[in-house]
């Protein structure tokens, strides 16, 4: 076990950024590997990261394994402690093991394979551990004896090819379509080749079959979305959204939807303007490790130092058994500052009395650069602030100096502001989380929106709790979701019997249905 001073020791430690990683694609026992990387202080051994992401089944763990590589030259056998976690953007600690005095062989790994459940990664917990949908990995290295020459850091990235692929699906003569008959789909990618392709086939029972068809080996996996188009257009009803993971042996898929040719002739004037049934698709593709990165080795950065309480923590050889620590309110801006002046203590200003005057700067528009617009209000800000917590704010292609919120409320985006200034948020109810919840997400204000979840998570009422579904489903917060689903779950016929439930079965029949598969499917 380690000591406690261990942590204080000199070390290795390499980041892993593998980006578009919900995208990955498991193979039964193939793991998803890091790009290489060298420790020159123990033999100059080229070690890597091992990555088991199994997906099929919920209650599957992803494994995390740190592996010393084969080399013609160096030591046949290292000893070291070691220590893999997965980090949230500030570099929080998520979910870590330690080792130590492990041996490492050539070609050996070691680590844990049942590290996280994939389900919490994936899906329940994905805003924490894939912000951005990037999963950041840590692997710190100590010599068993010694210690390193100065903390070094070096970090590695791993690109997984994605293409968004929109497309509209039409079946024209539904109300005649003979049963079995084939409606095909080519779903091309950007330089025009068929990727896949789509089959809609009606059965003789009125059910609608799809049928998605693998065409270029290269895609490794692949998610669709359906929505079912009304006569006017402009408004879509979810019918399916699904999963593909593509082998050598599978080249194809099938799936039906809720919706039967029976359910669509009753409403045809809804559905099926001059006989043409619609389906709006919208299909994400991967196409395997598109890029990989090593970066030279740099003196180590504090930026991904432990915080003060992990750091003397008693470490052990299994699992963390700790929940997944949430993103909190913070103040970024304060928060780059502190980590500016801590690295430099011979400052001779006060680092406060500067971050006061630059918070002071939101109720001072003398030097902004850009304006937010509400329908009846303008406010000034800045944009390197803006940019800073934002990466949507501003177009890549043009910064305006203008951004066009007619779509909030004056006091929405004055607490948005609030937050991003001074990172607090006053007299935060129902009403103003939903819709600080809805400008966060626009604007990927990711602790903002975490902290607006968290609140609509712990005051759950039979009165909102349908509100709060359909807001997380538009959203397309699986994380929010499934919490909110298990919520109506546990509390069963009280929720279903409400008024506030029979009109979502009117509005969001969809919705509706497919929470009352999860209390089933519970039993």
């Amino acid at each position: 076990m380690f000591k406690k001073e261990e942590n204080r020791k000199k070390c290795f430690t390499c980041i892993w950024k593998l980006e578009n990683a919900s995208f990955c694609w498991p193979k039964e026992k193939v793991p998803l590997e890091s790009p290489a990387f060298v420790v020159d202080e123990i033999g100059e051994t080229k070690w890597n990261f091992k990555l088991f992401p199994k997906r099929g089944n919920k209650q599957d763990y992803i494994g995390l394994l740190l592996h010393r590589m084969f080399d013609n030259g160096g030591l046949d056998k290292v000893e070291i402690d070691f220590e893999l976690t997965f980090l949230a953007p500030d570099g929080t600690d998520l979910e870590s093991i330690r080792k130590t005095k492990q041996t490492f062989f050539k070609k050996q790994f070691f680590g844990c394979f049942s590290f996280v459940k994939n389900d919490d990664i994936f899906r329940r917990k994905k805003s924490t551990y894939l912000p951005r949908d990037t999963l950041m990995v840590r692997g710190r290295i100590w010599k068993s004896e010694g210690e390193f020459s100065d903390n070094m850091q070096c970090t590695v990235r791993t690109v997984i090819g994605v293409e968004k692929i929109p497309f509209t699906l039409n079946v024209e003569n539904f109300s005649t379509v003979a049963p079995y008959r084939r409606e095909s789909h080519d779903i091309q990618s950007k330089n025009k080749k068929t990727s896949l392709s789509l089959d809609i086939i009606l059965n003789c029972d009125g059910e609608i079959h799809f049928v998605i068809n693998r065409k270029n080996k290269k895609i490794k996996y692949s998610t669709l979305e359906i929505f079912l188009l009304n006569s006017s257009k402009n408004d879509t009803t979810k019918c399916y959204q699904g999963e593909f993971w593509f082998h050598d042996q599978n080249e194809r898929r099938e799936f039906k939807i809720f919706h039967t040719k029976k359910m669509l002739m009753e409403k045809k004037k809804g559905f099926l303007p001059n006989d043409i049934l619609s389906f709006r698709c919208k299909c994400v593709i991967s196409f395997g490790i598109v890029r990989e990165e090593t970066e030279r080795q740099i003196p180590h950065c504090s930026a991904f130092e432990p915080n003060n309480s992990t750091n003397n923590s008693e470490p052990n050889n299994s699992c963390s058994d700790k929940k997944a620590v949430l993103p909190v309110s913070k103040n970024i801006l304060k928060e780059s500052l502190k980590l500016i002046f801590d690295q430099n203590n011979k400052t001779s200003f006060s680092r406060d009395v500067l971050i006061d005057s630059l918070q002071s700067t939101i109720n001072n528009s003398s030097f902004s650069d850009v304006e937010l617009n509400t329908k009846f209000k303008t406010y000034p800000a800045h944009k390197f602030i803006l940019g800073a917590l934002s990466p949507t704010m501003f177009s890549k292609k043009e910064i305006n100096s203008s951004i066009n919120m007619v779509g909030f409320e004056d006091g929405t985006v004055f607490q948005m502001l609030q937050y991003i200034y001074n990172g607090e948020i006053k007299e935060l109810n129902w009403v103003s989380a939903s819709e600080l919840y809805k400008v966060a997400e626009k604007f990927q204000i990711l602790t903002l929106k975490e902290v607006c979840s968290q609140y609509l998570k712990q005051n759950l009422r039979r009165s909102n709790v349908c509100e709060a579904l359909v807001l997380a489903d538009l959203q397309q917060d699986e994380s929010l979701k499934c919490f909110i689903q298990d919520y109506i779950v546990s509390h069963g016929e009280d929720i279903i019997n409400s008024e506030e439930w029979k009109k979502m079965m009117e509005t969001h029949l969809n919705l509706a249905a497919e929470t009352m598969c999860l209390k089933f499917k519970k039993r």
